[in-house]
């Protein structure tokens, strides 16, 4: 622990102003994460005991210290954050360990530090992956988010089956119609959700305040919360009014809450206000991308029927039941 040279005198001071850094971009919404070759206690003993250590040890939203394989442990961290291997920026002094991740996970960006710890400095400082154009209340509350999605994660592994991991979260959707409070968040999804993205169509904050404001269209957006935290604004859909039918243009999740049955209770919203309007056809579309395979089948699995490219659900003669463990606030 004595050893270590992070302090007030050159390098140590330069070891600050990476952690600095990196801590800076934790408070905009960067998930922080360990992957390291130690023993977990010596490990954690540096960020809770050394008196110059700007990171402690609660920055990390999940952490694997261990003397296992990296790849092993980043598909693992990928799993508990239930986030994409895509989003990962693996940072590590050891060529081998960089190379190894580049070859297991051609998709993660890797920085190899050198032993100049001026020119590391540049390296995290200037990582245009983290440069982001705006900064959301959301993004501020992300690491603390991703801590209790992994012990969602961890309640998930101990339950029985699903319907009982579903019940204990104690789970609330709060849907409400797009406004301006929530404009940048919507915006924002729509600009950096992939995976669960019916068509991935990317929105400006004029044209998302279009869609709210003009009587052609329907803004719905969902928040979840449950028994370990508020989710933030994580579910969005975007539907174009036409004379018997409501066109989804757009239908979004945020990866962190992807398999809780969020999706299935934002369609039924949709299906239920679709048909108080007297609407007869919900038509969704799907466009294939090579990260949103995963809903592929969302239509199908919820009644819809193919009809050439679209999916049609004759909302007079079908409905989307609601999840059970989910309570709905409208």
């Amino acid at each position: 622990l004595n050893n270590i040279a992070v302090g007030q005198s050159y390098p140590g001071n330069v070891f600050q102003e990476i952690q600095q850094t990196i801590r800076l971009y934790g408070q905009q919404g960067v998930i922080l994460a360990l992957n390291s070759k130690n023993n977990l206690q010596d490990a954690k003993e540096v960020f809770d005991k050394h008196p110059d250590m700007i990171l402690k040890w609660d920055d990390f939203s999940a952490v694997r210290v261990n003397w296992q394989n990296k790849a092993q442990n980043m598909r693992e961290l990928a799993y508990e954050l239930n986030i994409g291997l895509d989003s990962f920026v693996f940072v590590d002094d050891n060529p081998a360990e960089i190379e190894i991740i580049r070859q297991t996970f051609p998709e993660v960006e890797t920085v190899l530090f050198t032993k100049n710890p001026l020119e590391n400095l540049k390296k995290i400082q200037n990582l245009n992956s983290f440069q982001n154009l705006s900064i959301t209340a959301s993004d501020r509350k992300k690491g603390q988010q991703y801590k209790e999605q992994a012990k969602r994660q961890q309640l998930k592994s101990s339950a029985a089956d699903l319907n009982e991991y579903y019940r204990s979260l104690q789970m609330k959707a709060e849907i409400k119609a797009g406004d301006s409070f929530a404009l940048k968040r919507l915006t924002q999804l729509t600009q950096k959700t992939n995976q669960f993205n019916l068509t991935t169509r990317r929105y400006s904050e004029n044209e998302m305040e279009h869609f709210i404001r003009s009587d052609t269209y329907r803004v719905y957006y969902l928040r979840l919360k449950d028994c370990f935290g508020d989710n933030g604004i994580t579910g969005l859909t975007i539907i174009k009014v036409e004379e018997n039918n409501w066109v989804i243009d757009t239908f979004l999740m945020s990866c962190r809450i992807i398999g809780r049955t969020a999706e299935t209770a934002l369609l039924a919203f949709i299906a239920e206000q679709a048909r108080l309007e007297n609407v007869k056809f919900l038509i969704g579309t799907y466009l294939p991308t090579p990260k949103n395979a995963l809903v592929k089948n969302l239509y199908k699995n919820h009644g819809f029927e193919a009809k050439e490219d679209l999916w049609v659900l004759n909302i007079q003669e079908k409905s989307i039941s609601r999840p059970q463990w989910i309570e709905m606030e409208e």
